[in-house]
């Protein structure tokens, strides 16, 4: 199976070099280094192409006034360095998007368009960057947090605490439960009608990650399941959280929703998936999500044309 969106195994992560001051410098200064900058967790995309990302340079940082020490390693490829930044001030913010006539845009409205790299480059930099937001001040004792090896640990300044916080990431199950012919999909509340995808939800302390599948899927549907297997991981920086993929086979069929979770829950066979997608009744996750991926794998093993061609004739 390839690679999930959002991947960055072409990515050199360069841990050795974090506490290289002299290496990470000369990169800071390179001319060929790209800075993916944010504000308030939304990414740089060109006003007249949405779905161009747009890169700072050294010199923008230097034109704009923007700190080097807020600058975050994220790697990199081919010798060439990719750093991430926040641009917590509003008026430089402002000053980038009219020099670079760009616009400050949620990822998730151009991601699927987007050529897989940049995709996973930008949703690791928003990653990182959300972590850096939410960890100025440390979890142990109060005090401020000052970035250390180039912006992939935070460090309490207490010196009676000096506690090293590192990013974190949330795993999460998300599963495609079958009975053979059927799959088992959801919709909540806040999704746009018609949208279903599969169950999911976050591992809890103590739990293991098949532990996690059964408890979510009996919570939110009523529906035992055996034969759980892992299928693939997906990255998903909305905001850093880890999706573990699954499927499971049911072993009951009688839906109830147990908690406030779900709006609906049903069982779709493929028949039903292709003529309701054709009639327009049904809208399926985005096609970069992990959940899309499930979906697809189980439709596809059926007797029927994939998945792809049928969204593909629709759309």
């Amino acid at each position: 199976m390839s690679e999930n969106y959002f991947s960055t195994s072409f990515l050199e992560r360069r841990a050795e070099k974090r506490c290289n001051e002299k290496w990470i410098e000369a990169k800071l200064a390179d001319k060929s280094t790209l800075f993916l900058v944010l504000n308030k967790d939304l990414n740089l995309f060109s006003r007249e192409n949405p779905q161009q990302p747009v890169y700072l340079s050294a010199a923008d940082f230097k034109i704009h006034g923007i700190p080097f020490d807020s600058a975050i390693l994220l790697g990199t490829e081919k010798n060439r360095a990719f750093f991430a930044a926040d641009i917590l001030d509003s008026s430089i913010a402002a000053a980038v998007e009219e020099t670079k006539s760009a616009k400050f845009t949620d990822l998730k409205k151009t991601a699927a368009l987007l050529a897989a790299k940049e995709s996973a480059l930008l949703a690791f930099a928003r990653a990182m960057v959300y972590w850096h937001s939410r960890q100025r001040f440390c979890g142990t004792c109060g005090s401020r947090t000052i970035s250390k090896e180039a912006g992939n640990l935070l460090q309490c300044v207490n010196k009676n605490c000096s506690q090293s916080h590192f990013p974190r990431t949330d795993p999460a199950i998300i599963v495609l439960v079958s009975d053979g012919e059927r799959c088992l999909l959801g919709s909540q509340p806040p999704w746009p009608e018609n949208m279903f995808s599969t169950i999911a939800g976050f591992v809890e302390p103590g739990e293991s990650l098949e532990q996690a599948v059964k408890r979510e899927v009996q919570e939110e549907t009523n529906i035992e399941v055996s034969d759980i297997k892992y299928i693939s991981s997906q990255p998903w920086p909305f905001p850093s959280s880890l999706m573990l993929g699954f499927s499971a086979k049911a072993v009951s069929d009688n839906i109830n929703i147990n908690d406030n979770e779900l709006e609906e829950a049903r069982w779709f066979s493929r028949q039903e998936i292709a003529a309701k997608l054709a009639e327009g009744s049904l809208k399926l996750p985005s096609r970069f999500s992990i959940a899309y991926r499930l979906i697809e794998t189980w439709f596809d093993d059926g007797e029927m044309e994939n998945l792809k061609n049928i969204f593909n004739s629709i759309t």
